[in-house]
C-alpha cells in the first residue's frame, strides 16, 4: 500500500482541536477592575471646573443685562424732533421734555423762537406759537411724549 500523506485540512482540524481542547482545560483571566472614576480621583479638580463654568455663565449674564434691559423697556427715541425740523424747533422739543421731566426751574419755560411761556392745560404743556415751527400743533402729553403735527 501507498503512504498517504495527510491531507491539509486534517492538519487544520488537529490544530483546532487541540486549541479547543486547551481553551476548556484554561478558563479564560477575569476582566480587570474597572477604573475609578475621574471626579472621585481628582475632586477637586471637578469642583474648580464646575465653579469655573459658573462663573462664566454669571459673566455672560451680567454682560448680557443692558440688552435685556433695553429690550424689556421697548423702543427709545431716536431723535428729539422731526427730521425736517430746524434748530429753534430741535430746542423747544427739547425744553418741552426737560420742562415735562420738571428740569426746568428758572421761572415760568418759554419757547426759544417766539419767546412766550407755554401753555400748561392738564398735564399737557404745549408750545404757545407751534406756527412759528412749521407746525400746526407742538405739546407734550404724559404716556404720549411729545407731538409734533402739521406741514412742514
Amino acid at each position: 500500500m501507498e503512504d498517504k500523506e495527510p491531507e491539509p485540512m486534517d492538519d487544520l482540524r488537529d490544530f483546532l482541536e487541540k486549541k479547543v481542547k486547551e481553551a476548556q482545560d484554561k478558563p479564560p483571566a477575569p476582566p480587570p477592575p474597572p477604573a475609578e472614576p475621574f471626579s472621585r480621583r481628582h475632586p477637586r479638580l471637578v469642583l474648580a471646573l464646575q465653579l469655573g463654568v459658573i462663573a462664566a455663565a454669571a459673566v455672560y449674564v451680567y454682560s448680557a443685562l443692558p440688552a435685556i434691559r433695553g429690550a424689556a423697556q421697548g423702543p427709545q427715541q431716536l431723535r428729539l424732533g422731526a427730521y425736517g425740523a430746524d434748530r429753534g424747533t430741535e430746542q423747544c422739543i427739547g425744553n418741552l421734555w426737560k420742562t415735562a421731566a420738571g428740569m426746568e426751574t428758572s421761572g415760568n419755560p418759554s419757547c426759544p423762537v417766539c419767546g412766550l411761556p407755554y401753555k400748561t392745560d392738564g398735564g399737557k404743556i404745549a408750545c404757545p406759537a407751534p406756527d412759528k415751527h412749521g407746525l400746526t400743533e407742538l405739546y407734550f402729553q404724559p404716556r404720549t411724549g411729545v407731538v409734533a403735527r402739521g406741514p412742514q
